[in-house]
């Protein structure tokens, strides 16, 4: 299994409209992309200073299936519509489980 972990900053004048509908899309690739076993997203809950704005976490069974998600056409859709425009920064790690 391989766990693909991405912390995004948000740019400051994002609204809630544009976060809510870069999470939303970023969940639904989890019953859009097949190589995708589990997929979770949101915002963070505020608790610390200097967090990134939202995270996602991403599991597929394999570097392949990972390459996949990567290259989904409609995950390509989302990050270039919905994501980038709202982020200002990233970060993003892959390990095994």
């Amino acid at each position: 299994m391989l766990r693909h972990v991405v912390l995004f900053d948000l740019a400051e004048d994002t609204s809630d409209a544009a976060i809510d509908a870069a999470v939303a899309g970023l969940l639904a690739l989890r019953d859009t992309v097949p190589s995708v076993r589990a997929l979770s997203c949101g915002r963070d809950a505020g608790l610390a200073e200097g967090n990134a704005g939202l995270a996602l976490v991403v599991d597929t069974d394999d570097e392949a299936g990972w390459r996949a998600y990567q290259d989904h056409p409609e995950h390509v859709r989302v990050a270039t519509t919905l994501v980038r425009p709202i982020m200002c920064g990233r970060t993003a790690a892959q390990h095994t489980l």
